[in-house]
């Protein structure tokens, strides 16, 4: 069998501070083997979802920006190493998600909708 599905549990561990972004405590990402198996989960829905949305879109570049924030938040929750680096990226990618839903809907059950997802 290939090394390929226990790849998220083989690999090395490491850590990545930036104390400056995030007030009291930083911005830490730490890779481990529970951080790789869903970050491998996160990549693997991602690109059908991604090849979806580029038919689904049509040429259309409203909600692209908000799309790529959405992933990058996503990929950045399971690397979250201290509670605010985890609370700041769900933020991200809820606020991410609601400003994405909002480019085709923008009546007023769409805003309570995404009002109640965000908080």
């Amino acid at each position: 069998m290939s090394c390929f599905w226990y790849l998220p549990f083989c690999g090395r561990q490491w850590t990545a501070r930036i104390e400056w972004l995030v007030p009291l405590t930083g911005l830490e990402l730490h890779m481990d083997p529970i951080s790789g198996f869903f970050l491998l989960l996160v990549g693997a829905t991602a690109v059908p979802a991604s090849i979806y949305s580029l038919d689904d879109a049509r040429g259309e570049r409203k909600g692209l920006a908000a799309y790529l924030v959405f992933l990058l938040a996503m990929g950045v929750v399971p690397l979250a190493g201290n509670v605010p680096t985890f609370l700041l990226a769900w933020e991200i990618m809820a606020l991410a998600s609601l400003i994405g839903s909002k480019k085709d809907e923008p009546g007023a059950s769409a805003i309570q909708a995404g009002v109640g997802y965000t908080f």
